[in-house]
């Protein structure tokens, strides 16, 4: 899913931006361009990664808002994290077991 999703994620982010978003794409811990081995990587630390990149975001920006928007494992690993407080939090085509 990832290989598949990803130039559509990467479109979406570049539209946003160019309309005036500030965005951030991430990968996980363990997955993706992130570091590790991938055997290594845990829900758990999905989520704290969530709060840490919305929370760098919020820095960077400077904006009192964000919306967030998650595919599939994402969307769910999006609804189960906490602190996150966004004004729309974007669930599309969540895995939902």
């Amino acid at each position: 899913e990832y290989a598949r999703s990803h130039r559509n994620l990467q479109q979406l982010a570049q539209l946003l931006a160019e309309q005036g978003f500030d965005v951030l794409r991430i990968d996980y811990s363990h997955i993706g361009n992130s570091t590790g081995d991938c055997e290594a990587g845990k829900p758990q630390q999905w989520c704290l990664d969530i709060e840490k990149a919305a929370e760098w975001l919020r820095r960077k920006s400077n904006a009192e808002q964000f919306s967030a928007i998650g595919l599939r494992l994402g969307a769910l690993l999006l609804s189960n994290t906490s602190g996150l407080n966004g004004k729309h939090l974007i669930c599309w085509d969540p895995v939902l077991s």
